[in-house]
C-alpha cells in the first residue's frame, strides 16, 4: 500500500486506504464496507476473468463438469456480477439442459443490479432458454408415414410398449 494514496489511483487503492482512514477514526462500519468494496473489485478485475478464461477452456475440452465449477465459483465470488451466470448458463445451454440455464440466469437477474452493463444480456439469455426449454424436438413426427407404419408393424409389442 503506497504511503501517500494519492500515488495509486486505482479503484481499489483508493477504496483500501480510505478503509485504513476509517480504522484509525474508529469508524469500524466504514472500514467494513471500504474493505469490502475493495475486495469485490479485486475480485471482479483479477479473479473473475482467470475463472472465466478456465471455465471457457475446459467447456471446449468437453469437461463441463469442471468448467460449470469455475461458473459457480465466479457466482460465489461477486454474485452481484453477471458472468458468472452468464457462464454457468452457457454451459447448462452447451449440455442441453436449458431449463437448468435458465434457473442460472432468473437467479442472476435477482440478484445482479439492473444498472450491471450485462444485465440486459441476462434477460435476452433467459429468454433463450427459457424458449429452448419449453420446445421439444419430435422426431416421431419427422417421420415420414411409410417408415413409421414400417417400424410399428416389425417392432415387438414388448418393446413398443414398455416405454
Amino acid at each position: 500500500m503506497p504511503k501517500n494514496k494519492h500515488q495509486c489511483q486505482e479503484l481499489w487503492c483508493i477504496r483500501l486506504a480510505n478503509s485504513q482512514a476509517a480504522l484509525y477514526a474508529h469508524k469500524y462500519e466504514d472500514v467494513v464496507n471500504h474493505s469490502t468494496e475493495c475486495l469485490d473489485e479485486l475480485m471482479a478485475r483479477l479473479v473473475l476473468p482467470a475463472l472465466s478464461l478456465r471455465s471457457v477452456a475446459n467447456e471446449k475440452r468437453g469437461l463441463l463438469s469442471k468448467a460449470l465449477e469455475d461458473a459457480m465459483q465466479m457466482i460465489q465470488c461477486v454474485p452481484t456480477s453477471a458472468s458468472g451466470y452468464l457462464r454457468a448458463g452457457s454451459i447448462h445451454m452447451t449440455n442441453g439442459k436449458p431449463g437448468l440455464a435458465a434457473d442460472n440466469f432468473k437467479q442472476g437477474l435477482e440478484t445482479v443490479p439492473k444498472s450491471h452493463p450485462q444485465y440486459n444480456l441476462l434477460q435476452y439469455e433467459n429468454g433463450v432458454a427459457a424458449l429452448r426449454s419449453r420446445s421439444r424436438f419430435d422426431i416421431i413426427g419427422k417421420l415420414p408415414l411409410e417408415l413409421l407404419h414400417k417400424i410399428l408393424v416389425n417392432a415387438e409389442t414388448e418393446t413398443v410398449w414398455t416405454y
